[in-house]
């Protein structure tokens, strides 16, 4: 069956450098290193007891063989570092050759097919059943193949060392399934090794997914904060500067308090944007301030009012105790809400109403149709629908039912854990 995983995770054969079959430069990483080192100094003790066979009782075809095969072997664990199937297809090579030459290959093959099938269920994506297959069919049929002919080969038994004789014997047939189930078992042992392994794999890639959509979640998170904070500061102090630049000419006292206003707006921002990037730093001195909720709510209304709007916040129900995110979120609507008048309706009549009920806050903002009708790119409502589905509510925009001819934004949020 294939393994769960988590959308965005990686794959266990391209997780890093310390997964066989990557291509980064394992003779850099001290843990791959280090177990090719062993598992090479391994292969050489084992190699030679079959080396020592080869030059004292074989010779000619038999003894090439089993040093081509050997070789083989061994330039499979070399390019098993970085392709792990051809690794394994080399390594399948280099012991059947070896098997056919007659060597005595059980002390390098018994651990080496082990090794390998650990290896295809740990480290290979695809086509496991079959090399599992041609693992336990060749590991049987070169047991078979062993016995059969070292029994031929042994001279304590000249006359019987027929082919129909050997095979007619029980005891080889015993000792041959002995072997053979505890190849089959050691097989089976080291397959279950190799899936735990595979699992932990795909655990750490699953992690490091989690942990790279975390971080692409907060880089969203503050990217809107940004938007809501820059575009919403910069409309009232474009607002206030036109509105200033020309009442200045005949009323001096209504220039000034617009100064004060972009001054005191200019600040808020600057502090806010400050409080929102002191979570990118690691030091424990970082500057929290207050989050901005349904208290600042009639702040956003005077802005407003203040920018040549004409705003009125109506409340209904009794208000409940809501949690700081949520809080927040509500802000944000009302504030690109009434951003979102000021930049494309210009001076118009704007109701913001906050129904409370048992179960949910409904935050209604209408406007009537203004002076100007411009368009705009559509992410600040998106922003908002985004803000609202992470509570669990619901967003829309639409004509409204208000004001005909106007603009409605209605976000939904519940009140409920």
């Amino acid at each position: 069956m294939p393994e769960s995983k988590v959308p965005g995770a990686l794959a266990p054969s391209t997780m890093g450098s310390s997964t066989l079959g990557s291509t980064a430069a394992w003779w850099r990483d001290p843990g791959r290193r280090l177990q090719f080192l062993v598992i090479s100094l391994l292969f050489l003790l084992l190699a030679l007891p079959e080396i020592g066979v080869a030059y004292d009782q074989l010779g000619g075809w038999q003894g090439t063989m089993l040093f081509a095969g050997l070789a083989i072997s061994y330039t499979g664990l070399l390019a098993q570092q970085w392709r792990v199937e051809l690794g394994v297809a080399l390594i399948a090579v280099g012991l059947a050759l070896s098997t056919l030459s007659n060597g005595f290959v059980v002390l390098l093959g018994y651990p080496l097919v082990c090794w390998q099938v650990y290896v295809i269920r740990a480290h290979l994506p695809r086509r496991r059943r079959m090399w599992l297959t041609i693992a336990v069919v060749g590991s049987l049929a070169a047991i078979t193949f062993q016995f059969i002919v070292n029994r031929l080969n042994n001279p304590i038994f000249e006359e019987e060392n027929s082919l129909e004789a050997v095979l007619a014997e029980p005891e080889v047939w015993l000792t041959i399934g002995l072997a053979s189930l505890l190849a089959l078992v050691s097989i089976a042992l080291c397959w279950q090794f190799g899936k735990q392994a595979y699992a932990r794999q795909v655990e750490v890639a699953n992690l490091a997914a989690r942990a790279e959509l975390a971080t692409l979640s907060e880089r969203n998170r503050i990217a809107r904060e940004m938007h809501d904070i820059v575009a919403h500061s910069l409309t009232v102090v474009i607002a206030q500067a036109d509105g200033g630049r020309y009442a200045g000419r005949k009323d001096p006292e209504k220039a000034i308090e617009a100064l004060e206003t972009i001054s005191t707006r200019g600040r808020e921002a600057l502090t806010q944007m400050r409080s929102l990037l002191s979570v990118l730093h690691t030091e424990d001195n970082r500057d929290v301030t207050a989050t901005p909720g349904i208290s600042g709510i009639q702040d956003l209304i005077s802005d407003a009012n203040r920018s040549g709007a004409h705003a009125i916040l109506a409340v209904a129900g009794e208000e409940a105790p809501l949690d700081e995110a949520k809080g927040l979120t509500v802000y944000r609507v009302v504030q690109e809400s009434l951003t979102n008048v000021i930049k494309h309706a210009g001076p118009a009549e704007v109701r913001v109403r906050l129904l409370w009920e048992d179960e949910r806050l409904t935050v209604m903002v209408d406007n009537a149709p203004g002076e100007e009708q411009l368009t705009g790119s559509g992410r600040g409502l998106t922003g908002i629908k985004e803000r609202v589905r992470i509570h669990g509510g619901k967003a829309s925009w639409g004509s409204s039912a208000l004001f005909p001819g106007g603009w409605n934004v209605t976000a939904t949020i519940p009140l409920g854990a």
